[in-house]
This record gives C-alpha cells, structure tokens and sequence, in this order.
C-alpha cells in the first residue's frame, strides 16, 4: 500500500507516493501564477491551486505500483483561502508576504501589544499573520466575488475539497496568530475583536489525526478510491523537519525554496525566544515545538534577478530545456564578493519582523561582474540566516548539521558558499520530497501504521553528502558579517517616516 504526501507552496504544487518502507513509488509537480494585482499584494487563484493538486494525485495514481491507503497535505503558512456560504471560494486567496495589511497589524498592536501574541500563541505580531488578513477582507468585503464567511490556510481547502472537512492541525493554525496554544484552541478574545466566531474556522487537531475519507466527487477527480483516508498534515516546515530526519540533538532543517528558513526543534516552549524575535509554537510532533529563523526574500531574490535581467539565461534555458535557476548559478563566481545586500525585498522575517524595511544593494562599481552581483544577493540572504544562527546560539541552541532541502541543493556553489557563510555543516538527504515525505508520514500515523512518524523511515546520514565550511573563507565572511550588521539599523534610519 502506498502513503501519499500533498505539499502545495506559494508557486507549486508537488505530490509524492512512499511505499510504507518509505521508498518513492511516484512523483508530480505542477505550477500555479503568483498575482500582484497592486505594489505589494500578492494573491493565488484557490481554484488553481486546486487543479495542481489534482493533476499531482492523477498523475501519482496512475504511475504507482501500489494502491493508495493514506493521504495528508503539507501546506504554506499565513495564506488565507476564503469561502462563502455556499462553501464555495469567494476570491483569491491572500499569500503570507502580502502587505495590504498594515493599518490592521498596527491597530493589533495598540489593542494587544506585541507580547501578547507570543504568550498566546507562540507567534511574532506581524502582517503576515492571517488574523491580518481576516480583519481586512472584513473590512473590505466588496473586493470579493462574493462575501467571505469561512475561513482557513491553504492546507485546509485541500483537505476539505478532499473530504468536506473543515480541519487544521495545530503548527498551521498556530501561524494565524489565532491559536491558544497553551490551551489548545482557538483565542476566543481575538476571535471577538475580529468578529467572527469559531464556527467560521476550521475544528483543531493533533497533525496526523484521522479526518475521514475522500468524498465521492473528489475521488472521481483525483481518478482514486473513495476509500482512501485522510489525516492531518501540517504546515511545510515541520513537515519538512520530519520528513528529512533531522531529529537529533544540534539537528535542523534549512529549506532553500522560495523563502530561506531554518526549522528548529525543542521539547518545550521556550519564552527567551521573543527576545531574539522568534516564535515558538506546535511541531507536527505531539508534545514538541518549533521555531522559524528566517528570511521571506529567499529565492524570491534569485527570481526578481532572473526576470529583470537574465533574458540571455532565459533564451538558453527554453532553447536547451534547461532550469535557468541553474544557469545562473553557474554564472555565480567563486570568490567572496564586494557587494554587500540587505535582503529585505519581502517583509523581512526573523529576527527584524519588519513588513516596513527596504532591500538594498550596495558595494556597486562600474567593475563589478554578473557572478559577483549574482554571489552578493546570495550571500546577502545567506547573512540573515547567519544572523539568526549566531541569535540562537546566544540562547544556548546550538545547529551542528542543518539538513538541506529545497531547489538551492542542486547547485554545489551555493552548497559551498551557504556552508562557508554560515561556518556549520550542511546535508543533502538522498530523498529531496521532505514536505511530501513529512505528509506522508503524518498520512501513515493517521491510517494507524505508525505510532511514532519520527522512528520510521530513517535513514543514516551519507558522509559523502556533506558540506564542511571552510575555515579561511568562514573567517573572511565573519568579518563582512559585521558590516551586513549595520545595514538595517541605516536603512532604517533613511527610510523610516521619521527619517
């Protein structure tokens, strides 16, 4: 019998069948467009995303040599899909980066207070929180097709166009800034000043809680049985934390997608967290937490680059069917640059939480090359993740080996160049589908096949796939380290309001 992982991104939509032994049996990726409708809106068709999920559980149906048992979905954070009366969508669904939500973040806080949120919900206050984006689709109703009355992440319309199900565990929700998480339930005095109830959200579940089975039309699209089951996923970091084995002491994962984060684990809540500004809330592991250091320009930076400026990578790629992510990091030169990047080209994430920073690029000449500019954006989001290492350090977390996962392991340079910034070893797991992997280890706990998803699966880890920082280049970006440290505090200073 097969296991089936469903892990829907911010641009895509990837599915992948593990026989219970763990091995992939099938696999399927498809796209969905990213809009911006105005400067710092970022929005996704629900029935888009929908279509990918579809087309990724035909496709592994088909292709795989065992039938289906189990199924859960590993999902985004923050984004908001919203569904009328009918059950139906009511309009595009809201990505975490969006900053139409300013004005509601800054009315949380005058009411709340920033540490409110934390001591409730193990969250940061930030724009990105869909409680955000609840206030303002209530306060802008008329935007929509249709007016929203339910509301859940991107994970929860999966499951629930799967099986009529309105459920989310408690890593996904707890990134709504909704959750209590102490008492584990919805924050009933947030839900009142929003305005809206608990029945207009998804009921609350341990991740790898059995939900119920396909509903008949889902089963007809999908193209499988209406007796497969379906469980809870989670949100896609932890379930890639799960899914790579990173569960060691001095273990972490570091996903190089669209955005850069590290996936730390710990036993329990740790309040000195929020000093560092980082949050603390449920792993998809009962009885576990986690926090995010992070950076949400990630690979966006790399994508901005490429579509600006790479025309003669782009030609190269259609006209020899190559990833023109690839080509430019071929381009991307080997020694340390002179330019030196903020990465703030997106809100900013951990430690700044600051949806109100700037990118910016400096260390320009007219002599400077591709690969050098190239090599700066990359070491510049590079630096952040460093940044946040050295914060958790101070606290007594201390990463050893960070389990690489993502698109950014198909490039040895980058590979070397993120080992020597960051001074730590990086592994490559053999098997890349880490959220989808996590998913489907969630899936056999809910078909009752594992009672503990983290002990099975398990792989030793590859010496041979192994990163080591090198100590002369480590030392060189320790040194450039401390002038990245004085760019966001004079960033701020030039663009502030008061600046």
């Amino acid at each position: 019998m097969a296991l089936v992982g469903i892990d829907a991104g911010t641009t895509a939509c990837k599915v992948t069948a593990f026989s219970t032994e763990g091995r992939v049996l099938a696999s399927a990726r498809k796209e969905y467009r990213l809009h911006h409708p105005r400067d710092g809106w970022a929005e996704l068709v629900p029935q888009e995303i929908w279509e990918a999920v579809v087309y990724g559980l035909r496709k592994v149906m088909e292709e795989s040599e065992e039938p289906v048992q189990g199924m859960a979905v590993s999902s985004q954070g923050e984004g908001l899909v919203l569904l009328d009366e009918r059950m139906e969508a009511a309009g595009h669904a809201i990505v975490s980066f969006d900053l139409r939500t300013l004005e509601q973040t800054r009315r949380l806080k005058e009411v709340f207070g920033n540490r409110y949120f934390f001591d409730k919900g193990g969250q940061l206050l930030s724009s990105m929180g869909t409680a955000t984006k609840i206030m303002w689709c209530r306060e802008n109703p008329g935007y929509f097709q249709r007016p929203p009355k339910y509301f859940m992440c991107v994970g929860d319309y999966i499951l629930f166009r799967l099986t009529g199900e309105m459920v989310s565990d408690f890593s996904l929700a707890s990134r709504t800034m909704m959750v209590d998480i102490k008492n584990r339930c919805w924050n009933q005095e947030l839900l009142s000043y929003i305005g809206i109830s608990e029945s207009q959200l998804p009921a609350l579940a341990q991740a790898g809680t059995y939900v119920g089975k396909l509903t008949k039309q889902a089963a007809e699209e999908i193209g499988g049985s209406p007796e497969i089951l379906m469980a809870v996923g989670g949100h896609d970091q932890p379930c890639a934390m799960l899914g790579t084995g990173a569960n060691g002491k001095g273990e972490a994962t570091y996903s190089l997608g669209t955005t850069e984060t590290l996936v730390c684990a710990m036993e329990d809540f740790r309040e000195g967290l929020y000093d560092i500004g980082l949050p603390c809330y449920p792993h998809v592991l009962k009885g576990r937490y986690i926090t995010l250091p992070g950076n949400f320009t990630g690979g966006n930076l790399l994508g901005w680059y490429g579509k600006n400026f790479g025309d003669k990578e782009s030609f190269i790629a259609v006209n020899k069917n190559r990833d023109i992510y690839d080509i430019l990091m071929e381009e991307m030169d080997e020694e340390i640059s002179p330019v030196l990047v903020l990465p703030h080209f997106t809100v900013t994430g951990s430690p700044w939480n600051d949806s109100e920073s700037s990118g910016i690029i400096t260390g320009l000449q007219l002599s400077t090359t591709k690969g050098q500019y190239l090599r700066g954006l990359q070491e510049g989001v590079t630096m952040e993740i460093l940044l946040n290492l050295l914060l958790l350090r101070q606290i007594g977390t201390w990463e050893k080996l960070l389990y690489v996962v993502g698109g950014g392991t198909k490039s040895r340079k980058l590979l070397q160049l993120k080992a020597d910034v960051l001074g730590t070893r990086l592994y490559v797991p053999k098997i890349s589908e880490s959220p989808c992997r996590g998913a489907a280890l969630l899936a056999g706990q809910g078909c009752g096949l594992f009672q503990h998803p983290e002990n099975v699966w398990i792989q030793p880890v590859d010496e041979t796939r192994i990163w080591n920082p090198r100590r002369e280049m480590h030392e060189k970006y320790l040194e450039k380290f401390k002038k990245y440290e004085r760019l966001y505090p004079a960033v701020k200073a030039i663009f502030s309001n008061n600046g």
